[in-house]
């Protein structure tokens, strides 16, 4: 109870949520794993994986590791190791993966294309954090701040703590 922590506990490791019933017009960045319940108009760029919940309505771009989609999406998504597309999963827009990584269950619709690529074809269109692997590279922008060769690639810390950015588009 008080004292030690248990071991298994990993500091931050929660995902950044965006409940049902939340609106963002904008960007959102983040190292660890995003959960979307909400509505989003922007786009997503995420060193991990993006779960969009059943309650979800995202028209954005999404570039990620691992996406699985089980709400509605309007928009092209990006997945360096794995897409999953559940079955209450709704995508209009172009699903493009490495050979062998997504998964459409029984139910899951997709209005697009699914095309299929090399590691070095999906890094092109990966923000230079996230590589084909999944993994982060070896200069992490959270940690090492701006390269001077794309100095808009650095995602900051949000105020809770977690490792997600939110960027708001001006009106």
């Amino acid at each position: 109870m008080f004292g030690k922590k248990n071991s298994t506990e990993t500091k931050g490791s929660a995902p950044t949520y965006l409940g049902g019933g939340m609106k963002i017009d904008g960007k959102i960045i983040g190292r660890k794993p995003i959960w979307m319940d909400g509505e989003l108009k922007g786009s997503i760029e995420c060193e991990s994986e993006v779960v969009i919940g059943p309650t979800a309505k995202i028209e954005a771009t999404i570039k990620a590791a691992t996406i699985k989609i089980n709400g509605q999406v309007k928009g092209d998504l990006f997945a360096s190791a794995r897409m999953e597309v559940l079955s209450q999963g709704r995508i209009q827009g172009n699903l493009t993966n490495l050979p062998g990584s997504l998964i459409i269950h029984e139910g899951g619709i997709v209005e697009g294309q699914c095309l299929t690529t090399s590691k070095e074809e999906i890094n092109k269109v990966m923000p230079p954090w996230i590589n084909a692997s999944g993994l982060k590279q070896a200069k992490d922008p959270v940690k090492q701040g701006d390269t001077e060769e794309n100095p808009s690639t650095k995602p900051e810390k949000a105020q809770s703590g977690d490792d997600a950015k939110i960027t708001e588009k001006a009106s």
